[in-house]
């Protein structure tokens, strides 16, 4: 996505700048202090119960030293979190009783400390001149180097501490980089941008860094607090269901691999549980999508669970009236808001799930990463005039990035916008479907939809996230699409309708193949 004046004046806008502000005020005395307090002077002659992480003093863990201050003390001027201690060179482990360093063959640990506080000096001396060179060179962790720099020159250098999301906000706003930059040529790259920006060149470089993470997503976060989101889920659910026989996730794997437990049926059915939202649905709607009586799915899963627990030599729970239970060894269980009885995979089949079907982590991150893009155009200004001219042209297959080990494609958010706009905010199936105003904008809801999924870009030698292959849906549709029984019927619409902008696009397709991307047999 690259950001038109538009775009950016409206982030812009929407930036809580006064809330930043007045959090930077406290801030900025907090790291004067730091810097006071860890003089180049005093790290020169630094103890090392002053400097490392992990000690108790005086009964205090984590008492104020030089690795708490910077990492926690200073948490919200760069955060460091989310690797551990070794990025400091040395720490002391409350659990193993000693110090750890990353030179695993040196013992002297009051060597690697000298070192470590003398890379710390260089670096210091370095970013004072702006050394690009020596910076480079510094033998420090890439974290710890960066919020150190930040630290000790706010002006200078920005505060973020990853370099992968240094690079994705460079991609996203569309700056070119040079896949050799460093780390150090990146980060000026994002200054020298700021610096050209009317709107932003007299922002702190704290106030930046605020406005880049508050306003501009990254996939890659976005997907994360999905997983950690899941957990919450997954702890939150309720537990009145669950089953006293515990099944490990290595006995799942064991399960799913076997000959003669569970049926190319019964995968189909979790499959489908699985890519729904928090892995759970009802037997009313998964009779719906699969077209069969609710009741034949349970007798279903019933007797896979009956296979499963003489698998394991294991007897089903007694019932309070007491019959026998056997769906919940697969599920947890609860009534929904409309009264209808929920199944949702417990944890550890989902995670073991993960691990035997990979292409099915792919789609579930494709799907991710597709109402992701959806969310991110749903509180967008969108713009409704005369339609404009557009030529479908190939294009070059997006940027791929690998998320828990499966490839995936980035989405480029402008694609779909222009979709939407092509479309004139009305659904393609049928523009008198019923829709509404959007909240931030004067034209109504539709929804972008890749009408070839993205999971199959692998397929094809052009790109698929293009408007050409984008198609503009009211939410009903939308839904339809992806788990009604008539999907077969809009698919084929669609594609008809699109099938000349495809060809102009290269995306060379026909319907069988699209209708099996759809696990759908012409």
């Amino acid at each position: 996505m690259i950001f038109d004046n538009i775009d950016l004046v409206d982030l812009i806008d929407d930036f809580d700048k006064k809330h930043f502000l007045e959090e930077e005020i406290k801030l900025e005395k907090k790291r004067i202090e730091f810097v006071q307090k860890y003089s180049l002077n005093k790290i020169y002659d630094m103890k090392l119960d002053e400097y490392v992480s992990g000690l108790k003093k005086d009964g205090r863990e984590n008492y104020k030293t030089f690795c708490y201050d910077i990492e926690t003390g200073l948490l919200e001027l760069g955060s460091m979190k989310g690797s551990s201690a070794l990025k400091f060179g040395i720490y002391y482990s409350t659990d193993k009783k000693t110090y750890i360093t990353t030179k695993k063959i040196e013992s002297d640990n009051d060597l690697v400390f000298k070192n470590v506080k003398s890379e710390i000096y260089k670096l210091i001396t370095s970013g004072a001149t702006n050394d690009f060179n020596k910076i480079n060179n510094t033998k420090l962790s890439p974290m710890f180097k960066y919020k150190i720099l930040a630290t000790y020159y706010p002006e200078k250098y920005i505060c973020i501490c990853s370099e992968p999301d240094v690079t994705d906000f460079l991609k996203i706003i569309g700056i070119k980089y040079n896949e050799k930059d460093t780390m150090i040529e990146k980060q000026q790259l994002l200054l020298n941008w700021k610096n050209q920006i009317n709107e932003l060149k007299n922002w702190s470089n704290y106030l930046l860094m605020r406005f880049l993470y508050d306003k501009i997503p990254i996939p890659r976060h976005q997907l994360n607090l999905n997983k950690n989101l899941q957990k919450e889920k997954d702890n939150n659910y309720p537990k009145k269901y669950k089953s006293k026989i515990k099944i490990t996730k290595k006995t799942w794997i064991e399960l799913l691999k076997a000959e003669n437990i569970f049926t190319p049926s019964d995968l189909e059915i979790l499959f489908t549980i699985y890519n729904s939202d928090n892995h759970a649905n009802t037997s009313y709607n998964l009779g719906i999508i699969k077209g069969v009586p609710s009741e034949s799915l349970s007798s279903q899963i019933n007797c896979l669970s009956k296979r499963i627990l003489n698998y394991l030599e294991l007897n089903p729970e007694n019932k309070k009236n007491g019959g026998k239970i056997y769906w919940n060894i697969l599920f947890l269980g609860s009534n929904t808001q409309n009264n209808l009885f929920e199944w949702k995979i417990i944890p550890n089949l989902a995670t073991a799930m993960d691990e035997v079907f990979p292409d099915l982590e792919s789609d579930k991150l494709n799907k991710d990463l597709d109402n992701y893009l959806i969310d991110s155009t749903q509180n967008d200004y969108l713009f409704c005039e005369e339609k404009m001219e557009y030529n479908p042209e190939p294009k070059e297959i997006p940027e791929q990035y690998y998320i828990n080990k499966t490839k995936v494609y980035k989405r480029n958010r402008a694609e779909s916008i222009l979709a939407l706009y092509l479309a004139n905010y009305k659904c393609e199936v049928d523009k008198n479907h019923l829709t509404f105003i959007r909240k931030n904008s004067f034209v109504a809801y539709t929804e972008p939809h890749h009408l070839i999924p993205m999971a199959y870009q692998d397929n094809f030698d052009v790109s698929l996230d293009v408007a050409a292959n984008i198609v503009s849906l009211c939410s009903n549709c939308h839904n339809l699409i992806h788990y009604g029984k008539d999907s077969k019927e809009l698919i084929e619409l669609l594609y008809n309708k699109r099938k000349g902008q495809l060809e102009k696009a290269g995306i060379k397709v026909n319907i069988k193949e699209l209708l099996s991307f759809y696990y759908i047999n012409n």
